[in-house]
């Protein structure tokens, strides 16, 4: 070693990092010259540099060395982590599989991994954390298959582009497709995909779940040949993101659920894969497409859904929901949920499925509670019960967007109101708009509680003269008979919620008290209001001084 790396010379190692930050002079290499004790030649210098380079490093080495034995003192002394029993470390590996909720990543099992020897043999010898692989990084699939040993594996390629050979991964797949329970494959390389379910050709006996996205911005739904050769025997849920898959009996008969987005056969051919799924519990059906008209529309048989216990729909324009529900035949408690995007503007007036085209769904008929909320002013859910009872599940939802001029809620609709008992407006989202008219209450003859939640003035007060009117209106009953009805004969309970009170409304409920107990006086018993801003708080007693008719309890800002 030279004599200044034992007694550096700071002198020199100044010139040598100056050699490094500009040209280097002839002057230079002479103050070289002399440390180096030969002649200062390009390939002297040269070799005098690398022999540093050299020294160095191996400084590096034996200080990384020492480093690592220091770690090794440190677990010895803190030895909680480190020793704790394998079973105990790799239940807590199992905690790490999933980085952030909503993802699937190792990313934190294999960080957990890098933290010492021991933990990586412990780590790699559990099966269970290794059985979900995802195929972005080709050597950790390789090893992932390894470790896993014989464990049913979740095979996944999620929304990356595929940045690897699909042809070699498939092929590095084949020998455990016996083992594979569920694949999801989404990518927006079509290319890509077929490859995947070409390349996967034999039967698959245990998959349970099946997921094929093309998520390619703005492209068309693609036809993809089924992997496996269509041979999933134990196949239960099917995914499919603008993706066809030919029909089989082989995957078809034994799905329990199935999802299809911007994934629409043709009437006839979706018909004719439902047929097939005899076994089927949940359909969701979610896109844009429009069957032929009426007209040059062949007639269907319906299809029978026995075990169905949800069907969501959420096509687009309005008569591919109505296409597909008249041809379905639903269990009685089978649910019915539908997204309805009216795009409203002055030419397109608002409409809503026409459910008088669907006789055959159940959860349509005998309604005993509706609820009708505005979220926003573009968009309103509805849910229909066959209970009257709070804190059930709704038999049908229907969820309506861009509806801001939407306010004649239910008409047109044919959904059988007359035997509803209650029902439920919350306005809190309608911006502007008002209901200064309560005319579509004659659509519920049956009804005894009304609760209105966040009404604006020109609402509650539209509500209360509608509740006054003595007029008797016409409505047809079940029979299609036209026979004379007041506004709710039956409504005994009326419950307000979140207002601003005003002397003006304090007056017209009592009005409005006074004139339904006066033509309903075995009828109406409760008004409640709940959190009025403004208004008088305790209890009070409205109604008429008549030993005859019961007064009406009033309980405001109950919180």
């Amino acid at each position: 070693m030279p004599a200044w790396c034992a007694h550096p010379d700071h002198n020199t190692l100044r010139i040598l990092e100056s050699i490094t930050a500009q040209p280097v002079a002839l002057t230079t290499i002479a103050q070289v010259a002399p440390v180096m004790r030969q002649p200062a030649t390009p390939s002297t210098i040269r070799a005098y540099l690398q022999e540093q380079r050299t020294v160095r490093c191996t400084v590096i080495e034996a200080l990384a060395a020492e480093i690592t034995a220091l770690n090794a003192v440190h677990n010895a002394l803190f030895p909680t982590a480190c020793h704790l029993p394998p079973e105990m470390l790799s239940e807590i590996f199992s905690y790490l599989r999933n980085d952030r909720p909503g993802t699937r990543s190792n990313r934190d099992l294999l960080n957990a991994l890098a933290t010492c020897k021991r933990w990586r043999e412990v780590g790699c010898g559990v099966p269970r954390l290794w059985n979900e692989i995802s195929l972005h990084n080709p050597s950790l699939v390789k090893a992932s298959l390894e470790r896993s040993r014989t464990l049913p594996l979740v095979i996944y390629l999620e929304n990356k582009r595929c940045r690897l050979d699909p042809q070699r991964v498939a092929k590095s797949l084949l020998p455990h497709i016996g083992r594979i329970e569920t694949l999801d494959i989404s990518c927006p390389d079509i290319e890509a995909l077929e490859i995947f379910c070409s390349g996967l050709n034999v039967p698959a006996p245990l998959l349970k779940a099946l997921r094929i996205g093309y998520t390619s911005i703005g492209a068309e739904e693609v036809v993809i040949d089924p992997p496996f050769g269509g041979n999933m025997p134990s196949l239960r849920t099917l995914a499919l993101d603008r993706v066809l898959l030919p029909p089989s009996p082989l995957w078809a008969s034994n799905l329990e659920d199935l999802s299809m987005r911007d994934t629409i056969p043709s009437l006839q051919d979706m018909l004719d894969l439902l047929e097939q799924c005899t076994s089927l519990r949940t359909l969701l059906v979610d896109g844009y497409h429009t069957w032929p008209e009426d007209d040059s529309r062949p007639d269907h048989e319906p299809v029978s859904l026995p075990s169905l216990k949800l069907l969501d729909v959420r096509t687009q324009p309005l008569p591919a929901s109505e296409d597909l529900l008249a041809n379905l035949i639903l269990p009685d408690a089978a649910t019915l949920r539908l997204e309805v995007d009216m795009m409203t503007d002055d030419a397109h007036p608002v409409q809503l499925p026409d459910m008088r085209l669907c006789p055959n769904i159940p959860c349509i008929r005998g309604l005993k509670r509706i609820e009708v909320l505005w979220s926003n002013r573009n968009c309103i859910l509805i849910r229909g019960f066959r209970n009257a009872q709070e804190h059930v599940a709704p038999d049908i939802e229907v969820v309506i967007s861009a509806a801001s001029d939407f306010l004649d809620l239910p008409y047109d609709w044919y959904l059988d109101l007359s035997q509803v008992e209650v029902l439920v407006f919350r306005l809190g989202g309608m911006g502007a708009n008002s209901f200064e008219s309560w005319d579509i209450l004659q659509n519920f003859p049956e009804l005894t509680t009304f609760r209105l939640i966040e009404p604006d003035a020109p609402s509650l007060f539209g509500l209360l003269n509608g509740l006054m009117d003595t007029r008797e209106v016409q409505m047809p009953d079940q029979a299609g008979t036209q026979r004379n009805h007041r506004l709710c004969p039956r409504l005994h309970t009326l419950e307000l919620f979140d207002f601003r009170w005003t002397a003006e409304i304090g007056a017209a409920m009592e009005n409005m008290v006074a004139v339904r107990q006066t033509f309903e006086p075995k009828a109406f018993r409760f008004l409640d209001v709940y959190n009025a801003k403004d208004g008088p708080t305790g209890h009070h007693f409205v109604g008429p001084h008549d030993a005859n008719v019961s007064q009406v309890l009033v309980v405001t800002n109950a919180e």
